[in-house]
């Protein structure tokens, strides 16, 4: 179980294309994601299906650290998860940025890879 959370993450899955997520604190309905997500703010404590999580890579942002990439859509992921390419737009390169992350072995350079593909964005 994780508790309620102000902040707003972009989690890729390393390991496999696709989250399974229960619906809310229901254990026994999951949703199943692309790879990559945005998990949004929530504002009640929820389970987490810790199976898919084995190798995976975020970015966190504090409140509003989100705006410059998703813009007015920030204020609309209270208690939301959604595929990181819907949010960010078609043409964004969610896919080719997840496959470079995986082909890319240490958290170094990984961090150096995924923080210029935001700084392009």
């Amino acid at each position: 179980m994780k508790l309620p959370d102000a902040s707003l993450t972009w989690i890729i899955n390393l390991k496999e294309d696709r989250f399974r997520l229960f619906e809310g604190r229901r254990t026994d309905r999951r949703i199943l994601l692309p790879g990559s997500i945005i998990a949004g703010p929530k504002s009640s404590c929820y389970y987490l299906d810790t199976v898919c999580q084995e190798c995976c890579m975020g970015i966190r942002f504090k409140p509003g650290g989100a705006l410059p990439f998703l813009g007015p859509l920030v204020g609309e992921l209270k208690d939301i998860d959604l595929p990181l390419e819907e949010g960010l737009g078609r043409h964004s390169r969610v896919n080719e940025l997840r496959e470079r992350l995986q082909e890319t072995s240490g958290a170094e350079q990984r961090f150096n890879g995924s923080s210029s593909t935001c700084c392009a964005a």
